[in-house]
């Protein structure tokens, strides 16, 4: 709930401008739809319009005052943009039921060694925190399939294809079915909201 009036109170300096809508880039927008219906009850006046993109072209988007608000994964910032954590979150692995591993209360990189991994593209900023993670935990995944968003992810999973590599926040929610969400030994990933102030 912390998380949530956090989102809120990023938005409060914009309800008192003359204007009908803020624009906010985020990356993964899932995480702002708890904010986003918050929001909307709360000042019907304002239009919130919501746009996906990388956390690099969110940061653009950003510096080029092409959006208000970017919502990003953490990472470096130029210095004309300031920032506020959101909340703190973790990669996952969704798990099918029909794999092995499903029925292991935690698992650890190692575990995951050869196995069918779904993961995101590696275009996208965890994508690149996840082969991070492999790479210096001395991981060979079997990467069966790279896709564009956390929804696919779990989907493929879901669809018993196999295990795929998901936020927290995502289980939140969606409730994963036919899968097990597997909790590994990953760092937290932090997430913040960066506000456009130049």
């Amino acid at each position: 709930m912390l998380d949530l009036k956090n989102a809120e109170n990023e938005l409060l300096p914009y309800q008192d401008q003359q204007r009908d809508t803020i624009s906010i880039g985020v990356s993964g927008s899932y995480l702002v739809l708890p904010a986003f219906r918050s929001f909307m009850a709360h000042h019907p006046e304002i239009s919130l319009n919501v746009k996906e993109f990388s956390t690099e072209q969110t940061i653009k988007k950003l510096t080029d005052s092409v959006v208000d608000i970017g919502i990003v994964y953490r990472t470096a910032l130029p210095a004309q943009l300031s920032s506020t954590m959101l909340f703190e979150d973790e990669i996952i692995a969704a798990i099918p039921l029909s794999h092995p591993l499903a029925t292991r209360e935690r698992l650890h990189l190692k575990d995951l060694n050869d196995q069918p991994i779904i993961v995101l593209n590696d275009s996208l900023l965890l994508r690149g925190i996840i082969t991070t993670e492999f790479n210096n935990r001395k991981v060979v995944p079997n990467v069966i399939c790279e896709l564009d968003n956390h929804y696919s992810c779990l989907e493929y999973a879901e669809a018993q294809i196999g295990i795929a590599f998901i936020t927290r926040s995502l289980t939140h929610l969606s409730t994963p079915k036919k899968c097990s969400p597997g909790f590994t030994g990953h760092p937290r990933i932090l997430y913040s909201c960066h506000a456009g102030a130049q």
